[in-house]
């Protein structure tokens, strides 16, 4: 059982204790003896420590693999998914059906080494499941002394564990919400409703953790919407509750797509997104963005922040209001997306606009925008000239921005200062968005200045040609089986660059 499982999933990043973790669950989802199930149990829980021990040594071993890694081990039953990434310590462990989850979670997440633990929303269906986890936010309040106080807190947890524990759990009871209401479940709505009201005196005591602070009001937003109808139609796509999911378990998430909402749909979902947008822009009180359109705002703010908000956004750009006439707007869309093209990793996706006549003036613009912004660059580091036709440029922009770039980019090797091109802007933050983006499968090493230069050439493009994904959008990234292809000559390729980068 334990060779097919290294044979399958790639058991060999994996303890042989973490591996047998895995065959004690498989066996218990087989077993129907009540004596059986009890022993099986008995050892999973008993041996609660070893089994984090064994995680934490996996985290290590994990560490020296260089690219992302995605483990998984399911029977139909119980799902183990153990996701790495070198840039950070990131696992989603989801238990499906089963009992006492919270005890594993607890535990994991408090004596564990990770940054965050996913509890998926499938577990929870009824009404019992959302007394529960009431129940148990109150629990872990008590049995751990904490106090709805932010110092306490964070002398207790200074990494606030607890607080994104909390938050995927408010997380989780909003989405029962609407489960129950899409089954038009009166009386269930009217239990949910008295219960998720302590959740506003939650919300006070937790007013300076960002975090939790946000889903609790969004939970509590659609608390409004029940209370005024608890049998109101639900909303066609529910783009709060995707967006959010989808915010928590990226490893999963496939492209954005144009979501089809109705005028009056649209109002109500996207008033809330902005919302969740301007919160994210409310605690960086440093940076001036009164006068600044939503757009410029959020390029201005932090990497962690834009990397996923920002193209989601631009999506759904003709939902939400803007100061500008058309013509300004694409104009400016289309030069927000190549600087962040060159200098941001272009975490954006294309606008997915919905009429031919808006796709062609986009795509005049984008054109029109790209031959610019190209001259400006030339202009700064003396490339060679290289224009940019439009009735060639077109068909590339259907698919994406970045793929008629990359064509043209091919054409010859490109040297690309990351750090001289807006002298107003930190060093820093270049930096960041270097090795956390443009180079995110590649563990870097730290010898980045002022001066240097990032080179790239149409072999590292081809290599990503291949799977046919843009290298600079994060979300697309590689399958486990692409990236142990890849990764032998892709580092060799991406080492040997960055050995070649010309600091002067």
């Amino acid at each position: 059982m334990i060779e097919s499982f290294e044979n399958q999933f790639y058991g060999r990043f994996l303890s042989a204790a973490v591996l047998r973790r895995v065959a004690l669950f498989q066996l218990l989802a087989q077993t129907t003896n009540p004596y059986s199930q009890k022993e099986l149990k008995d050892s999973l829980f008993i041996n609660q420590k070893t089994l984090v021990n064994d995680l934490e040594k996996l985290t290590e071993d994990l560490s020296s693999y260089s690219s992302a890694s995605q483990l998984a081990f399911t029977d139909g039953k119980y799902h183990l998914i153990l996701h790495h990434s070198f840039s950070y310590s990131q696992f989603f462990l989801t238990y499906l059906n089963k009992s006492d989850t919270f005890l594993i979670m607890k535990e994991l997440l408090i004596n564990g080494s990770f940054d965050s633990i996913h509890f998926s929303r499938k577990n929870f269906l009824s009404i019992s499941s959302v007394n529960n986890r009431l129940n148990e936010v109150k629990r872990i309040l008590d049995d751990f002394s904490i106090k709805l106080v932010k110092k306490n807190i964070v002398s207790l947890y200074g990494d606030e564990k607890i607080i994104r524990y909390l938050s995927y759990l408010f997380f989780s009871l909003s989405s029962d919400f609407e489960r129950i209401i899409s089954q038009k479940k009166k009386k269930q709505s009217a239990v949910l409703v008295k219960k998720i009201l302590q959740l506003s005196e939650l919300q006070k005591s937790f007013e300076n953790h960002h975090n939790l602070t946000l889903w609790i009001s969004i939970t509590l937003n659609r608390l409004d919407k029940i209370k005024t109808n608890p049998l109101q139609k639900q909303i066609a796509v529910d783009f709060s509750q995707d967006i959010l999911y989808k915010k928590i378990s990226h490893p999963y998430r496939q492209m954005l797509t144009t979501y089809q909402l109705s005028d009056k749909q649209s109002t109500l979902e996207c008033q809330l997104f902005y919302q969740y947008i301007l919160s994210f822009i409310d605690i960086y009180p440093n940076l001036n963005t009164n006068n600044l359109p939503i757009c410029y705002q959020l390029a201005l703010l932090p990497n962690e922040v834009t990397q996923f908000w920002f193209e989601t956004y631009w999506t759904l750009f003709r939902f939400i209001p803007f100061p500008e006439d058309k013509a300004t707007m694409y104009k400016k869309v289309a030069q927000l997306h190549f600087e962040r093209f060159f200098f941001g990793g272009s975490n954006t996706l294309l606008l997915q606009v919905k009429t031919d006549t808006d796709k062609k003036e986009f795509m005049t613009q984008a054109a029109y925008m790209t031959e610019l912004f190209y001259k400006k660059l030339r202009t700064r580091r003396k490339f060679q000239q290289i224009t940019f036709p439009k009735e060639k440029v077109f068909p590339y922009y259907q698919a994406w921005i970045q793929r008629g770039l990359y064509r043209y980019f091919k054409l010859k090797p490109i040297k690309i200062s990351i750090l001289s091109i807006y002298d107003h802007v930190p060093k820093k933050y270049y930096l960041n968005l270097i090795k956390n983006h443009c180079f995110q499968h590649i563990e870097l090493v730290d010898v980045f200045d002022a001066s240097c230069e990032l080179i790239i050439t149409d072999q590292f493009y081809s290599l990503f040609e291949t799977l046919n994904t843009p290298i600079f959008y994060w979300q697309m990234r590689p399958t486990e089986r692409d990236l142990l292809g890849l990764k032998k000559e892709l580092l060799h390729l991406i080492v040997k660059r960055m050995n070649q980068l010309v600091i002067h």
